[in-house]
């Protein structure tokens, strides 16, 4: 997916994304304390997993915990954004190498062909070294 915008008299792209999903048995239910519930689907919903909460009925005094359950399979997404201003390609990466965000700060050359290559390599949990061929967002080699 991507979207163009009109930037002097050219078509650019103001951002692209690559979807895919990584295939899968559902996870088995988690028992997780009410108090601690709220935690955890927080930390899902960040990581863009679906999931679905209950809570356990079966305790004769009242319920104390949630019951929390996965849904098969995994959303991942990689995600190009332009910096116009300064020169660069700011990749997010979301469930690819971790269950959080990953942000990249690639200079515009840096981003050719082997490093996508790289990328679906990574993508295909094969060896690569996308990640090393930038800094993280905010940092400097």
């Amino acid at each position: 997916m991507c979207r163009k915008q009109r930037l002097q008299d050219r078509d650019v792209y103001d951002y692209v994304v690559v979807y895919y999903s990584l295939a899968g048995p559902s996870p088995p239910p988690l028992r997780i304390a009410i108090r601690r519930s709220p935690e955890v689907e927080r930390a899902l919903v960040h990581a863009n997993i679906e999931f679905s909460c209950d809570t356990d009925s079966t305790v004769q005094s009242g319920a104390t915990y949630n019951v929390i359950r996965i849904a098969p399979g995994l959303r991942c997404e990689v995600r190009f954004d332009p910096d116009f201003e300064n020169g660069r390609i700011v990749a997010t990466l979301r469930n690819v190498d971790r269950f959080e965000p990953v942000i990249l700060d690639f200079e515009t050359p840096a981003l050719d062909t082997r490093a996508l290559d790289d990328l679906v390599n990574l993508m295909l949990a094969k060896p690569s070294q996308f990640l090393l061929r930038a800094p993280l967002r905010g940092f400097v080699r």
